[in-house]
């Protein structure tokens, strides 16, 4: 269990430096305004799942219950690799 929170909390930054890295570029991008907006929508959807992720994790430093967090958290973590394989397709 142990080994498996510090896996997520791992990945979790990387997210983290990964969305970071993103808004920089979102926000000095030109182009289509249309696309703008769509990549900001993903990035902001993005970063409420990254806000949900470290709750969960929070929750489970705190001694929260690991059979009723470990499926939420494996189901968020799907979707959040979902969302930044869509993002890298135009980071």
């Amino acid at each position: 269990m142990d080994e498996k929170i510090r896996q997520w909390e791992a990945e979790l930054q990387a997210w983290e430096a990964d969305l970071e890295r993103w808004h920089t570029q979102e926000e000095s991008a030109s182009g289509d305004p249309q696309l703008r907006i769509e990549q900001q929508k993903m990035l902001e959807e993005l970063h409420d799942k990254r806000m949900e992720a470290r709750r969960y994790l929070d929750a489970l430093a705190r001694g929260g219950n690991w059979t009723e967090l470990q499926p939420k958290i494996d189901a968020l973590w799907s979707d959040i690799r979902t969302s930044i394989a869509a993002i890298k397709q135009w980071a």
